[in-house]
Protein backbone atom coordinates (compact mmCIF):
# COMPACT_ATOMS: atom_id res chain seq x y z
CA UNK A 1 0.00 0.00 0.00
CA UNK A 2 1.37 3.62 -0.75
CA UNK A 3 0.52 6.52 1.51
CA UNK A 4 0.42 9.89 1.18
CA UNK A 5 2.66 12.40 3.74
CA UNK A 6 1.04 15.23 6.26
CA UNK A 7 2.35 17.97 8.41
CA UNK A 8 1.55 19.46 11.03
CA UNK A 9 -0.93 17.39 13.69
CA UNK A 10 -2.57 15.66 10.97
CA UNK A 11 1.07 13.66 10.36
CA UNK A 12 -0.01 10.48 11.78
CA UNK A 13 -3.13 10.19 9.55
CA UNK A 14 -5.20 8.21 12.69
CA UNK A 15 -7.65 8.15 10.26
CA UNK A 16 -6.14 7.09 7.00
CA UNK A 17 -7.25 4.08 4.93
CA UNK A 18 -2.95 2.55 5.41
CA UNK A 19 -3.57 3.31 9.14
CA UNK A 20 -6.81 1.03 9.13
CA UNK A 21 -5.59 -1.57 7.54
CA UNK A 22 -2.68 -1.75 9.76
CA UNK A 23 -4.74 -1.97 12.99
CA UNK A 24 -7.12 -4.49 11.24
CA UNK A 25 -5.83 -7.05 8.69
CA UNK A 26 -4.40 -10.34 9.51
CA UNK A 27 -2.10 -10.79 6.43
CA UNK A 28 1.37 -9.16 5.96
CA UNK A 29 1.44 -5.37 5.06
CA UNK A 30 4.14 -3.22 2.84
CA UNK A 31 3.55 0.44 3.00
CA UNK A 32 5.24 2.29 1.01
CA UNK A 33 6.20 5.84 2.73
CA UNK A 34 5.04 9.01 0.26
CA UNK A 35 6.80 9.24 -2.99
CA UNK A 36 7.82 13.33 -3.71
CA UNK A 37 8.82 14.48 -7.50
CA UNK A 38 12.20 13.30 -8.75
CA UNK A 39 12.27 10.56 -6.25
CA UNK A 40 14.60 7.53 -7.68
CA UNK A 41 13.21 4.06 -8.46
CA UNK A 42 14.32 1.70 -5.45
CA UNK A 43 18.03 -0.41 -6.79
CA UNK A 44 17.19 -3.45 -8.31
CA UNK A 45 18.66 -4.78 -5.16
CA UNK A 46 16.27 -3.85 -2.35
CA UNK A 47 16.13 -4.11 0.13
CA UNK A 48 19.66 -3.82 0.14
CA UNK A 49 22.29 -5.20 2.60
CA UNK A 50 20.24 -4.22 5.78
CA UNK A 51 16.84 -5.21 6.77
CA UNK A 52 15.97 -4.04 10.73
CA UNK A 53 13.31 -5.39 12.98
CA UNK A 54 12.52 -3.37 16.16
CA UNK A 55 11.99 -5.59 19.21
CA UNK A 56 10.11 -4.57 22.37
CA UNK A 57 11.68 -7.29 24.57
CA UNK A 58 8.28 -8.38 25.68
CA UNK A 59 6.74 -11.89 26.08
CA UNK A 60 7.26 -12.94 22.34
CA UNK A 61 10.17 -11.16 21.29
CA UNK A 62 11.58 -14.17 20.28
CA UNK A 63 9.05 -15.55 17.96
CA UNK A 64 8.85 -11.95 16.31
CA UNK A 65 12.51 -12.15 16.19
CA UNK A 66 12.37 -15.07 14.38
CA UNK A 67 9.98 -14.38 11.92
CA UNK A 68 12.01 -11.16 11.11
CA UNK A 69 14.62 -13.34 10.14
CA UNK A 70 13.25 -15.47 8.32
CA UNK A 71 11.63 -12.56 6.21
CA UNK A 72 15.47 -11.10 6.08
CA UNK A 73 17.22 -14.60 4.63
CA UNK A 74 14.50 -14.39 1.88
CA UNK A 75 15.34 -11.31 0.92
CA UNK A 76 19.04 -11.81 0.97
CA UNK A 77 19.94 -9.06 3.48
CA UNK A 78 21.88 -9.04 6.59
CA UNK A 79 19.48 -8.64 10.01
CA UNK A 80 19.60 -5.79 12.30
CA UNK A 81 17.39 -6.06 15.55
CA UNK A 82 16.83 -2.82 17.86
CA UNK A 83 15.70 -1.94 20.80
CA UNK A 84 14.35 1.40 21.93
CA UNK A 85 14.58 2.02 26.02
CA UNK A 86 11.96 3.41 27.84
CA UNK A 87 13.25 4.47 31.11
CA UNK A 88 9.52 4.45 32.33
CA UNK A 89 9.34 1.09 32.56
CA UNK A 90 11.50 1.14 35.77
CA UNK A 91 9.31 0.49 38.89
CA UNK A 92 8.88 4.03 40.77
CA UNK A 93 11.60 3.43 43.17
CA UNK A 94 14.16 2.98 40.48
CA UNK A 95 12.89 5.96 39.26
CA UNK A 96 12.98 7.78 41.93
CA UNK A 97 16.76 6.31 43.58
CA UNK A 98 18.68 6.77 39.61
CA UNK A 99 19.38 9.59 38.42
CA UNK A 100 18.34 9.82 34.66
CA UNK A 101 21.34 8.55 32.67
CA UNK A 102 22.08 5.93 35.00
CA UNK A 103 18.01 4.72 34.36
CA UNK A 104 18.95 4.40 31.11
CA UNK A 105 22.41 3.12 31.40
CA UNK A 106 20.75 0.36 33.34
CA UNK A 107 17.73 -0.59 30.67
CA UNK A 108 20.52 -0.34 27.88
CA UNK A 109 22.42 -3.20 29.95
CA UNK A 110 19.53 -5.26 29.92
CA UNK A 111 18.19 -4.74 26.66
CA UNK A 112 22.03 -5.64 25.49
CA UNK A 113 21.91 -9.04 27.30
CA UNK A 114 18.42 -9.95 25.87
CA UNK A 115 19.17 -8.14 22.13
CA UNK A 116 22.75 -10.97 23.03
CA UNK A 117 20.41 -14.04 23.48
CA UNK A 118 17.51 -13.30 20.61
CA UNK A 119 20.69 -13.19 18.29
CA UNK A 120 22.29 -15.90 19.28
CA UNK A 121 18.46 -17.53 17.83
CA UNK A 122 18.28 -15.92 14.60
CA UNK A 123 21.86 -16.35 13.38
CA UNK A 124 20.72 -19.69 12.72
CA UNK A 125 18.78 -18.00 9.76
CA UNK A 126 20.52 -14.88 9.15
CA UNK A 127 23.38 -12.88 9.81
CA UNK A 128 22.63 -10.22 12.46
CA UNK A 129 23.92 -7.36 14.66
CA UNK A 130 21.81 -5.64 17.24
CA UNK A 131 21.91 -2.47 18.61
CA UNK A 132 20.43 -0.39 21.83
CA UNK A 133 19.24 3.00 21.42
CA UNK A 134 16.98 5.72 23.89
CA UNK A 135 14.26 7.88 23.45
CA UNK A 136 10.75 7.78 21.68
CA UNK A 137 10.04 4.40 19.70
CA UNK A 138 9.04 5.90 16.36
CA UNK A 139 11.28 8.84 16.32
CA UNK A 140 14.37 6.33 17.14
CA UNK A 141 13.59 3.52 14.43
CA UNK A 142 13.10 6.59 11.87
CA UNK A 143 16.68 7.49 12.69
CA UNK A 144 18.75 3.88 12.81
CA UNK A 145 16.84 3.39 9.66
CA UNK A 146 18.42 6.68 8.16
CA UNK A 147 21.52 6.04 10.05
CA UNK A 148 22.39 2.64 9.12
CA UNK A 149 20.70 3.10 5.33
CA UNK A 150 17.91 0.32 5.73
CA UNK A 151 16.26 -0.62 3.22
CA UNK A 152 13.54 -2.51 4.41
CA UNK A 153 11.89 -2.02 8.48
CA UNK A 154 9.82 -5.19 10.02
CA UNK A 155 7.45 -4.56 12.72
CA UNK A 156 5.00 -7.53 14.31
CA UNK A 157 1.43 -5.32 14.91
CA UNK A 158 0.44 -5.36 18.46
CA UNK A 159 -3.06 -4.53 19.93
CA UNK A 160 -3.28 -1.77 22.76
CA UNK A 161 -3.79 -2.21 26.21
CA UNK A 162 -6.92 -0.80 27.41
CA UNK A 163 -8.33 2.57 26.53
CA UNK A 164 -5.41 4.48 26.31
CA UNK A 165 -2.62 1.73 24.92
CA UNK A 166 -1.78 2.49 21.59
CA UNK A 167 -3.68 1.08 18.75
CA UNK A 168 -2.63 -1.78 16.74
CA UNK A 169 -0.35 -0.79 13.85
CA UNK A 170 -0.13 3.23 15.15
CA UNK A 171 3.84 3.20 16.09
CA UNK A 172 4.41 0.90 12.42
CA UNK A 173 2.32 4.02 11.23
CA UNK A 174 4.70 6.66 12.55
CA UNK A 175 7.61 4.91 11.78
CA UNK A 176 6.35 5.15 8.03
CA UNK A 177 5.64 8.79 8.49
CA UNK A 178 8.92 10.01 10.09
CA UNK A 179 10.99 7.45 7.76
CA UNK A 180 11.86 7.11 3.97
CA UNK A 181 11.62 3.46 4.19
CA UNK A 182 8.90 0.75 3.57
CA UNK A 183 7.78 -1.12 6.41
CA UNK A 184 6.53 -4.50 6.27
CA UNK A 185 4.26 -4.95 9.46
CA UNK A 186 3.72 -8.04 10.08
CA UNK A 187 0.54 -10.21 12.17
CA UNK A 188 1.29 -11.73 15.37
CA UNK A 189 -1.56 -13.83 15.95
CA UNK A 190 -0.19 -18.01 15.67
CA UNK A 191 -1.84 -19.43 13.19
CA UNK A 192 -0.05 -16.74 10.34
CA UNK A 193 3.67 -17.12 12.30
CA UNK A 194 3.30 -21.21 12.30
CA UNK A 195 2.41 -21.31 8.85
CA UNK A 196 5.14 -19.00 8.31
CA UNK A 197 8.00 -20.61 9.98
CA UNK A 198 6.84 -24.05 8.34
CA UNK A 199 7.05 -22.90 4.89
CA UNK A 200 10.55 -22.18 5.96
CA UNK A 201 11.00 -25.54 6.92
CA UNK A 202 9.78 -26.91 4.07
CA UNK A 203 12.06 -24.99 1.64
CA UNK A 204 14.82 -25.61 3.79
CA UNK A 205 14.40 -29.97 3.47
CA UNK A 206 13.71 -29.24 -0.08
Amino acid sequence: MGSHGLTGPGRLMFGSTTHRVLRRVEVPVLAIPPVKSGTPAPARTWPGRWVMAPVDLRAKDARDALTAALVTDALGSQLLLLHVVDAGSLSMWQRLDLPRSNRERLMKTRAEARLGALRARTEAAVATTTRVVAGSPAAQIAAAAADRQVGLVIMTRRRGQGLFGPRQGSISYQVLCNAKTPVLALPSHNKWIRRAVGLKAKRSAA
